[in-house]
């Protein structure tokens, strides 16, 4: 059998300093009974790794449900932007999907091992090739296998597949794979620069485009635009978003605008012109009447 195509990687929860207050209040009369109370208030802002969101969101809801008056809040930027942010105290904690740079320690920043995630190289479905070991994954990265038919697949160009530069499981992922080797040039990186519950905004490179599938689940009412003009948004596996993109350097935006809610604004703002109607009308109802009585 040839090495396996998925590699161990150790998932860090980088920590800064957590600005979260605290208040003890200590009764004296009930010492006895260890009736010491603390209480948690203020909010604790989290930003980084995207691999992340699952565990770091169940964690930050357990915690608010523990602690009813303190907010958690979560960026995911990518594990360069999440260091980087504690690092300049944009937030309390920073998460990483890699370890920490010697560099990044020399700043006094400490890691914490919160998980292990495992990374894996996919395919299509379609794609008859299952099996491939270290070095070849390495050369098909860094341009040396361009065809599949190299590999035992069909007659096909290879297109790359990666994650964005400031990924921390890409750097995990390089290291391990690719040494001192640079990628090559075609890979393909979509990073999310904007994430607001009804707005995502992306940046896209890639040399030769092709389909781009989204980790959010698919729903009516999402829209898409490719620099500024409209795009087909589709679906995948009856599941998530997919988009179409072309070769280059794009910006994406997807944004959430159901239907119902247009209806729904439509008939409030009639209902509101119809009340003040009627209001407008029984005023000057009621001073015609007066007038008459005079």
């Amino acid at each position: 059998m040839k090495k396996t195509i998925a590699l161990i990687l150790t998932a860090l929860l980088t920590l800064g300093l957590v600005a979260c207050g605290s208040e003890t209040k200590t009764d004296d009369a009930d010492k006895t009974e260890d009736k010491t109370s603390t209480e948690l208030t203020g909010t604790v802002s989290t930003d980084g790794s995207t691999s992340m969101e699952k565990v770091i969101g169940a964690l930050g809801e357990s915690f608010m449900a523990a602690n009813k008056d303190v907010k958690f809040t979560y960026n995911p930027t990518g594990s360069g932007s999440g260091i980087q942010a504690v690092s300049e105290d944009r937030c309390d904690i920073g998460l990483s999907s890699r370890a920490l740079k010697d560099e990044e320690k020399a700043k006094g920043l400490e890691g914490t091992v919160l998980a292990y995630d495992g990374i894996a190289i996919v395919v299509s479905p379609e794609n008859p090739v299952s099996d491939l070991d270290v070095d070849t994954i390495a050369k098909i990265y860094t341009g040396e296998i361009t065809n599949w038919k190299e590999v035992g697949g069909a007659d096909a160009a290879i297109t790359v597949i990666n994650r964005a530069s400031g990924s921390g499981t890409r750097a995990t992922f390089e290291a391990a794979v690719l040494g001192d080797t640079k990628v090559q040039d075609n890979t393909s990186v979509v990073s999310i620069t904007q994430c607001e519950p009804n707005h995502l905004k992306y940046t896209v490179k890639s040399a030769t485009g092709g389909i781009i599938v989204f980790s959010e689940v698919y729903y009516p009412g999402w829209t898409a635009t490719i620099d500024g003009k409209p795009a087909e948004l589709g679906r995948v596996n009856y599941v998530l978003r997919a988009l179409n993109v072309g070769a280059g350097d794009h910006e994406v935006e997807l944004d959430f605008h159901p239907q119902s809610i247009s209806v729904t604004e439509t008939v409030a703002y009639i209902a509101c012109a119809l009340l003040l109607a009627v209001i407008i009308f029984m005023i000057l109802l009621n001073g015609r009447n007066k007038q008459k009585k005079q």
